[in-house]
């Protein structure tokens, strides 16, 4: 299943890229906050986002599927995203792999940032969502890429609000 999210974004890409996406801060109150995960954590982030950053996280949500998706995940579900940030390219590409099921479910993707014609940013994600179960996969695969389009909505509402609070909404590096 193939998704394209577009979101609006209160920041030019530089600032998104230089001062939001990779901040510590920002990303575990994100995780934690916004997102309501139980566990969160920068397993590694090494680079410079003026050139290139590599960075994994670990994060959990608790899952509030059918029985089918919990039988299959249990209560809650262990992520990690692993990805790469290329400043030329200004996108970040990433893969993500549950902790349980890992060679049959899996979610990759990559995001950039795009001024619109009517003024403004949007942030852009292009979403690949893979679940070769046989018989539910494309339940599995439905039910990922619900969750994944209300946690980004809730996740661009959030930076938004973070972009004002931090007085970055209309700055450029």
């Amino acid at each position: 299943m193939k998704l394209t999210l577009r979101h609006g974004l209160e920041c030019p890409p530089d600032v998104f890229w230089g001062k939001v996406f990779f901040d510590a801060d920002y990303n575990q109150r994100l995780y934690t906050e916004a997102l309501k995960c139980s566990e969160f954590e920068v397993v590694s982030q090494e680079g410079d986002p003026s050139k290139s950053i590599t960075r994994l996280m670990r994060m959990t949500f608790r899952l509030d599927g059918s029985n089918l998706i919990t039988k299959m995940f249990g209560a809650s579900l262990t992520l990690s995203e692993d990805g790469n940030f290329e400043a030329d390219q200004g996108r970040w590409v990433f893969e993500l792999s549950p902790q349980k099921m890992t060679e049959k479910v899996g979610v990759s993707g990559e995001m950039r940032v795009e001024s619109v014609a009517s003024g403004g940013n949007e942030l852009i994600s292009e979403i690949d969502v893979r679940a070769k179960v046989l018989g539910v996969g494309s339940l599995i695969e439905q039910y990922i890429g619900d969750a994944l389009t209300k946690g980004y909505g809730k996740s661009s509402d959030w930076t938004n609000k973070w972009l004002r609070d931090a007085n970055l909404a209309s700055e450029s590096v």
